[in-house]
């Protein structure tokens, strides 16, 4: 709580997010870096069993993954992205996804980060940046709906 408030601040509502993903049957993948375990994610918003579970990925998910043909092959062309690290995850993976031609929404009170001007410029980038704000989509989670 002391070093990532707004990390913490976000956990109910990011619960909320992968509730309804989950009563839909939607793909829900996890990711985690080089460095750290599936076990590190906090158990709130932690992998059900039979989630997908990317790990020792770098800021963007997809280097080093096979997650652009696991998204292809399940014809997914739209992606939904939070976390906890606004400014390499979030920023780095919603933006290779927008750049491989898929729809990005991201939802900025499911993006957090230890510094607030990370997460603002994290949302400049994704509606600024050439490319990528074509494909980008800002929102609320309670706006999302499937």
């Amino acid at each position: 709580m002391e070093r990532r408030p707004r990390c913490i601040a976000s956990i109910p509502k990011i619960q909320a997010l992968l509730s309804q993903a989950r009563v839909k049957g939607l793909t829900v993948i996890f990711t985690h870096y080089a460095g750290t375990a599936a076990g590190d994610i906090l158990k709130e918003v932690a992998p059900s069993a039979g989630e997908v579970v990317l790990g020792g990925t770098t800021g963007d998910k997809f280097i080093r993954t096979d997650l652009e043909n696991m998204l292809k092959d399940k014809g997914i062309k739209t992606v939904v992205i939070v976390g906890a690290a606004a400014e390499a995850a979030v920023l780095l993976t919603g933006s290779a996804a927008a750049m491989r031609g898929f729809d990005v929404i991201v939802p900025i009170d499911g993006v957090s980060s230890s510094h607030i001007y990370a997460e603002q410029y994290t949302a400049w980038h994704f509606k600024n940046a050439p490319t990528v704000s074509q494909r980008v989509t800002l929102t609320r989670i309670d706006l999302i709906g499937y």
